[in-house]
């Protein structure tokens, strides 16, 4: 069936098996139509046939899950930056990031209570300075 479809429709089909909008599809697959126009398009029989190809081949495998989510939230960071957004942008960006491996989260979990001082006192001596008592042994 994918000898038949041009070029365009090839791209419309991807764009619908990636998960976008038929109108999202059909402006990346460079085709001028309208909302619904991409909607009735996205149910031609030649379309929605290379669609099930498509989400059933190797290219869709679910383990290649982080690059789809990866190329949405660059969608979403192009349309923040068109809506005027671009704290949403940035974010995008960095979820982006975190998706794909380039940067970790770091979470410190210090549990070191040590206090470091010059003049280290004894135990004694800081029971006596902070006012502890000692329990009776």
């Amino acid at each position: 069936m994918t000898d038949t479809l041009s070029r365009e429709d090839e791209a419309f089909a991807q764009g619908l098996a990636y998960g976008f909008t038929p109108s999202m599809a059909a402006e990346n697959a460079g085709l001028e139509l309208t909302q619904i126009e991409a909607k009735h398009y996205s149910m031609a029989p030649h379309v929605a046939e290379r669609v099930n190809e498509l989400m059933k081949s190797q290219f869709f495998d679910p383990s290649n899950e982080h690059i789809r989510i990866a190329h949405q939230l660059e969608i979403d960071r192009d349309f923040a930056y068109k809506m005027g957004n671009p704290a949403a942008a940035i974010n995008a960006t960095v979820q982006r990031a975190k998706v794909l491996g380039v940067f970790v989260e770091r979470i410190d979990n210090n549990t070191n209570l040590a206090v470091s001082s010059p003049d280290k006192l004894t135990p004694d001596e800081w029971a006596a300075k902070f006012g502890v008592q000692k329990e009776a042994s």
